[in-house]
């Protein structure tokens, strides 16, 4: 069960369960969200929002406890890279791809909490300084994601699903426009005011600033070193305002 799993389909059951009761809980699966077991007992998961807690399997049924909701599935099957899970208030079976999440340190592991803060929604409008520290958690988020799976070797793994400012290619990556960023992305801000400052900052940090893509056939090499030197320039990038370019 310590692997990541990613979520890939879901099945509503044809019949309903004699005790079948309507489910009220707030949480959503997409295509990027993620279920990492750790062999110590805790988890990260994106199930519409990060989230962090402990897990355990009794009766055949797998437990996530977090301080928000806990959650109980029904452990249908179990393999090596697959898992189906079946979440009875919703009548549904929720199927998981698995990838590998053993790490020599805690810092390689991009699940962990500290790569996520970026996924926080904004409550209140943001300082120059709040909207930088959101943008380069995403971009170390990126990298470390990318270069976990270079590592691994897993192809399957999910890219343009991650809601994100930057669209990935198979030999790079580009800024979206402000109108074509995924929502998922704009509504972790404040208001959309917020979402262009990001946008304008982002701009100027590729603007001014070169990307030497290493010579790699393996893509997923290429983006971890290509993320991290975008954050780099990030520090060497000052805010630079609409009208007052340098």
């Amino acid at each position: 069960m310590d692997k990541a799993w990613f979520f890939s389909e879901m099945n509503l059951s044809a019949e309903k369960p004699a005790k079948y009761k309507p489910d009220k809980k707030d949480f959503f699966l997409y295509r990027e969200s993620f279920l990492d077991l750790q062999e110590d007992g805790s988890y990260t998961s994106y199930f519409g929002e990060f989230d962090k807690g402990k897990w355990k399997i009794r009766k055949k049924k797998l437990i996530l406890y977090n301080i928000k909701q806990d959650l109980e599935f029904d452990i249908v099957s179990l393999t090596a890279n697959k898992l189906k899970l079946y979440y009875a208030p919703r009548n549904t079976e929720y199927v998981f791809d698995g990838f590998d999440n053993r790490f020599a340190s805690a810092d390689d592991n991009p699940f962990s909490p500290v790569y996520h803060k970026w996924r926080i929604k904004a409550r209140k409008k943001e300082t120059d300084e709040e909207i930088d520290a959101r943008l380069k958690n995403h971009l170390l988020f990126q990298q470390k994601y990318f270069t976990w799976g270079f590592k691994n070797g897993d192809e399957g793994l999910v890219v343009n699903a991650i809601p994100s400012p930057v669209t990935i290619y198979g030999n790079g990556f580009q800024l979206r426009h402000e109108g074509e960023q995924p929502f998922e992305w704009k509504d972790l801000f404040y208001d959309s005011l917020d979402c262009r400052r990001a946008y304008e900052r982002l701009y100027y940090v590729f603007a001014y600033n070169k990307v030497n893509f290493p010579k790699t056939d393996n893509d997923f090499e290429l983006l971890a070193s290509a993320f991290k030197q975008v954050r780099q320039h990030f520090e060497l990038t000052p805010w630079i305002k609409p009208g007052k370019e340098k």
